[in-house]
């Protein structure tokens, strides 16, 4: 997988959104590069903006939205950690409030009778953004908010739902952070048989 493709595996539209950044603690990695790669985004989770170009305004908009659900998202995080107790920021609740507001898209089902969600239509990026918004609303207010958990590798902490059997789900993705974890700690094993 290439680093600037998109992540599509963290459980919530929201969540989804926020991992458009990579490598958040590392000093990241903008997959949000232009206003193409927002709707391109968009299309792939799901969100049409009716064939409707996106601005490099409403690009802006969208990494502040961005950005300001993942501190949600985080605060969130803490609060159900028996260890941590972080409030939301003000400014963020208000940005995220502000963006749900907006007129919500229009479901659509998909065109095989598989009674699946296809898509859904909103008139501009403003109209997604508020979709992207009420989902994070929902995450951190809903039953989803239990599952709420951050990548435990010391570069990423993308976030994500741990919707695994066990609740055991420790990184973003096995195939890389878990991947990644594992190989150093079979070379940390491997180093310290050698030295015995």
């Amino acid at each position: 997988m290439n680093a600037l493709d998109f992540r599509f595996h963290t459980g919530a539209l929201s969540t989804d959104f926020v991992a458009t950044v990579g490598r958040r603690l590392a000093g990241g990695l903008e997959r949000l590069t232009s206003p193409a790669r927002l709707t391109e985004w968009l299309a792939g989770a799901g969100v049409d903006v009716a064939g409707r170009q996106v601005s490099s305004r409403e690009l802006q908009q969208a990494q502040d939205l961005r950005e300001a659900i993942y501190r949600l998202l985080l605060s969130r995080i803490a609060q159900g950690q028996a260890t941590a107790q972080q409030q939301a920021a003000t400014a963020d609740i208000r940005a995220v409030n502000s963006w749900a507001r907006k007129r919500p898209a229009t479901p659509q089902l998909a065109d095989d009778g598989s009674f699946a969600l296809q898509k859904l239509v909103g008139e501009d990026a403003g109209t997604a953004l508020g979709v992207i918004a009420r989902d994070a609303i929902d995450v951190v207010t809903g039953e989803r908010a239990a599952y709420l958990r951050a990548c435990e590798a010391g570069d990423c902490g993308m976030l994500y739902l741990d919707l695994s059997q066990g609740l055991t789900r420790r990184w973003c993705s096995m195939t890389e952070c878990g991947n990644r974890a594992k190989v150093a700690a079979h070379r940390a094993r491997r180093k310290e048989g050698a030295a015995s």
